[in-house]
């Protein structure tokens, strides 16, 4: 492991015996363990949760893989709408998925996510690397987002991207803006080259992109009412930004069915 996961201790065998119990240490899963800092925020747990699935899932999945969709977002710490997101690939050979259990750290519980192959044809690629971990680059994963996730989910990520590739500073407003302009107009680039190759979902894309917002974390478009019975995993908790999105959407209408 990198120094970026100095708090991840990836323990096998025997080596788990040393730690079981220790309320330090909280298991991930068989030959993992997350070394719990303590006295932090509930949203920041779950996040270290996320990034040492992600983490370990590269240690013990023996096959070259790249991360993507919502693993890729957790990587490039971008704010998304799925608090506990699955652990997301693509490789070039079959995987069975398989889970990540419920991490217990105290009283509050880290539902149980899938560890999955992502499997596609896309023509738009890129690839980059991330604290030691392979992954794609922000630019595709926010083009490819906005084709085929949810709207709200899709809005929530483009605008946390947006905000994070143009660098947003609230005390810089107006270069800010124009950052987040340049950026948006590199990503319709994205969207165009996946246009002229006849990608699945560019048009919605093209208006995901065109409707999100750095500065606020609010689309400039209606988002849909959360689904109440919508699992555990992706509604628990919010960090603040994407709170702010969903804020926004309060007393609006309908998507139109063509999103």
């Amino acid at each position: 492991m990198s120094n970026a996961w100095q708090d991840l201790r990836i323990l096998t065998g025997n080596d788990w015996r040393s730690v079981h119990g220790d309320p330090s240490c909280v298991r991930l899963r068989r030959g993992a363990a997350l070394s719990d800092p303590g006295a932090i925020p509930l949203w920041k747990r779950w996040q270290d949760v996320a990034l040492a699935r992600i983490a370990v899932a590269h240690e013990q999945i023996r096959q070259s893989v790249v991360f993507c969709g919502e693993s890729a977002l957790a990587i490039h710490g971008v704010p998304q709408w799925i608090s506990n997101p699955d652990v997301e690939f693509t490789s070039g050979r079959a995987y069975t998925a398989s889970w990540f259990p419920r991490v217990d750290i105290g009283d509050q519980c880290v539902p149980r996510v899938r560890v999955r192959r992502v499997t596609r044809k896309h023509p738009l690629r890129g690839v980059g690397n991330v604290r030691g971990l392979p992954v794609e680059d922000l630019w595709t994963t926010s083009a490819l987002i906005a084709a085929m996730r949810p709207p709200l989910e899709a809005l929530v990520a483009v605008s946390m991207a947006l905000r994070r590739l143009s660098r947003f500073d609230r005390r810089d407003l107006a270069g800010s803006r124009a950052r987040e302009e340049e950026a948006r107009r590199i990503l319709l680039e994205l969207v165009a080259q996946g246009e002229d190759a006849g990608a699945y979902g560019m048009g919605r894309a093209r208006r995901v992109v065109l409707a999100a917002d750095a500065g606020t974390g609010r689309g400039r478009l209606w988002t849909p009412q959360p689904d109440s019975g919508n699992e555990a995993r992706r509604i628990h908790v919010r960090a603040d930004p994407v709170a702010q999105v969903w804020r926004s959407a309060v007393g609006a209408g309908p998507v139109p069915r063509d999103w």
